[in-house]
């Protein structure tokens, strides 16, 4: 009489075992229809979303290149528009000071407007921050957030100017 041998884990698993690959986590890459761009991977699906490969060897990483575009995180992209506005709007109120028709009703009036864009581009910026980690663009959003306090120290610098001037 023979004795029984526990059997084999591989003895158990049939021979064809199906393989599990890792998810691939969501991120910019390779493009399939031109080698010169990469292309949003959202985790499930290929999205629209393209620019242009970034460039190994460079001063900067590859993923640091990556970070400071919008690309799937459009908040951020709102953001960096919002306070370049926001900006543009403070300077042409300090500059409104230098023409004869410059008043006190127009520096308040684009200072204002300036002031209201550059909260509203941090506010883009810290929930594109937070939405970094899914949709990329963590650098830009960071930046976005120091560039908006700064957009509003140089309107409250403006205004201070202006109440000299005025």
């Amino acid at each position: 009489m023979t004795e029984l041998s526990p059997p084999r884990p591989e003895d158990l698993l049939p021979a064809t075992a199906p393989v599990f690959a890792a998810p691939v986590p969501p991120g910019w890459y390779p493009d399939h229809n031109d080698a010169k761009r990469e292309r949003w991977w959202d985790g499930r699906d290929w999205t629209a979303l393209t620019h242009r490969a970034a460039k190994a060897g460079g001063m900067y990483s590859p993923a640091y290149q990556r970070s400071l575009w919008a690309g799937a995180n459009r908040l951020a992209g709102i953001a960096r528009v919002l306070n370049l506005l926001a900006l543009v709007l403070i300077l042409f109120g300090l500059f409104s000071l230098l023409t004869p028709i410059g008043s006190r009703v127009t520096l308040l009036l684009l200072v204002g407007m300036g002031f209201m864009l550059a909260v509203a581009g941090l506010l883009s910026a810290i929930i594109a921050l937070r939405r970094a980690e899914w949709l990329g663009a963590k650098a830009l959003a960071v930046y976005q957030i120091i560039a908006a306090p700064l957009a509003l120290l140089i309107g409250l610098l403006v205004l201070t100017i202006g109440a000299a001037a005025l």
